[in-house]
């Protein structure tokens, strides 16, 4: 979804093309609206706080999930709450955007995905508001993140979220002793010791010791470029998030970016990047990919038949020094 991720970094793009890496947003408060309804929610992630409306995303941390935290291939994590009404939400693409659906409805317990988010009713709540369960499957639903009057978020035209920090406010984050203390600092500032994250990778970009694809956007005082770690041919073993931390410190330390790293997030694996030529006559344009990268699947069927996977694209736009 969105807005709402397991990883706690974002990347966002000002309506003027700058851009911005924030290494950490919470967001408090939501505005849903299902079928006729709007609610806000104040609750996110709390089991303490038995609310009519809850919300639940796998960025849910209590000491049981602390407790399996090794055990990510069997645990299998539950809404830490009984006897509501849950409603499993995520996206489908449809070339364009991403379009929250509902998905499934759980009465009574229900299981917490590695993916999308978990609408919780108090049940008799529920029933008065939603007497016919059946019709919301599949129904819209538009979740919005609320922010104080005074934000900046209205400047921006595009959040991507979902990310791990690397560097955050100059400091090189797990550039530490131990891997107890690497695995510390993965948990404080990116959630990514979780097993619910774990079991929803498809690759192990931030196992200290496993060599991947990885790809590191970093934020200077006046650049933002993209760090490869291609892993992708015989001569390219990619890098473990040790071996990022460090080759990050050394290219800085060499004044390889002219300036400190301010800001630096990890953007998933080698084919997370792509880069493309554009051609445009004014009314047609077209894209020439120029890197390797793997096709997007998370639209319709049908819909994205190239895989170009936009609607979850960062999309940033770069020119020549002085155009």
């Amino acid at each position: 979804m969105r807005y709402i991720a397991l990883f706690k970094a974002r990347i966002l793009v000002l309506l003027a093309g700058l851009v911005d890496i924030l290494p950490k947003l919470d967001i408090r408060k939501y505005k849903v609206k299902l079928g006729e309804r709007e609610f806000f929610i104040n609750s996110i992630n709390n089991p303490d706080a038995i609310d009519k409306v809850m919300l639940f995303t796998p960025g849910l941390w209590t000491p049981e999930v602390s407790a399996n935290v090794e055990n990510w291939e069997r645990y299998a994590p539950l809404i830490p709450i009984p006897n509501r009404v849950n409603i499993f939400v995520t996206n489908e693409g449809n070339g364009k955007i991403p379009i929250e659906k509902a998905i499934k409805i759980w009465d009574g317990q229900a299981p917490l995905p590695s993916f999308g988010a978990v609408l919780s009713f108090d049940k008799a709540y529920f029933q008065k508001i939603f007497p016919k369960t059946a019709i919301l499957l599949g129904q819209r639903v538009k979740v919005e993140p609320v922010f104080p009057k005074n934000s900046p978020f209205s400047s921006y035209r595009q959040i991507m979220g979902g990310l791990v920090p690397a560097v955050v406010d100059k400091q090189h984050i797990y550039r530490v002793r131990t891997i107890a203390q690497l695995k510390e600092q993965l948990r404080i500032y990116g959630n990514a010791t979780s097993p619910i994250a774990r079991c929803g990778r498809e690759s192990n970009n931030f196992d200290p010791r496993i060599r991947e694809p990885a790809g590191v956007l970093i934020q200077t005082h006046n650049q933002i470029g993209w760090v490869l770690f291609d892993g992708r041919h015989e001569l390219s073993i990619g890098a473990s998030v040790v071996d990022v931390a460090n080759i990050l410190k050394i290219l800085e330390t060499k004044n390889v970016f002219g300036e400190r790293i301010e800001q630096a997030v990890f953007v998933d694996g080698g084919s997370a990047m792509k880069v493309y030529t554009v051609e445009s006559d004014g009314s047609n344009t077209r894209l020439n990919i120029l890197n390797r990268v793997a096709a997007g699947s998370r639209n319709k069927p049908g819909i994205d038949p190239e895989g170009l996977n936009l609607y979850s694209t960062l999309q940033l736009d770069l020119q020549k020094q002085g155009e």
